[in-house]
This record gives C-alpha cells, structure tokens and sequence, in this order.
C-alpha cells in the first residue's frame, strides 16, 4: 500500500514539474520572439515571479505596437506560446486545488501560480 501512495506522490510531482518547464520554455520562447520583433524590452522571467502576473499586459501591448507585415509572425511566434501558456496555468491551477492532487501539492510545495 505504501508503495501505491509513494508511486502516486511521484507520479503526481512530475507532472507538475513537467507543466511548470513547459510554461517556462513557452514564456521563454514568447520573449524572445517579443524581442526579436523589437515590440518588448522584456527578460524572460522566472514562473514563479510576479512578472508572470503582466505577461497579459506585455502581450496586449505589444499586440498594439504590431506593425502589419509582423502579424503572421506574431500569431505564430507569440500568440500561440501565450495561448499555450494560459492553458498549462490553468490546468496546474485546477490540478493544484483538486484533491487528492492538492496534498501532494502542499507536501511537494506547488503552489498555484497566478
């Protein structure tokens, strides 16, 4: 029985180990392409950092500065890694919460991201 539960906290933490590196490489590959399209003087920024929290306002701001012959790179560069990343927030946000998931979490010392 020990070993099942051991298994599960394992299991468990890995998965939300793995969401977190995906939003990091997302929010990663996003800045730079910001940067590289000169619409954000934004460093990557670390998931657990409250910068995460303007990650909205530094895409709708660079959605406004868009110049038109950079939309195409836009949508694929930096509105899907951000729509990526609101999916993966969310799902390690509901996973977080839920319980049984939310013991592990605590114990692990996930904890929602914002």
């Amino acid at each position: 029985m020990s070993a099942a539960i051991f298994l599960f906290f394992m299991t468990v933490n890995h998965s939300m180990n793995t969401k977190k590196a995906r939003i990091q490489a997302l929010l990663k590959e996003m800045l730079v392409a910001l940067n590289e399209m000169n619409l954000s003087d934004q460093k990557v920024v670390n998931i657990d950092s409250p910068h995460l929290q303007n990650l909205k306002t530094i895409y709708i701001q660079a959605k406004t500065e868009l110049q038109v012959d950079q939309q195409a790179k836009f949508k694929n560069n930096v509105s899907e890694p951000y729509k990526g990343i609101k999916l993966i927030v969310s799902q390690y946000n509901k996973l977080v919460k839920k319980k049984p998931y939310s013991y592990v979490a605590k114990l692990m010392g996930h904890k929602a991201i914002d």
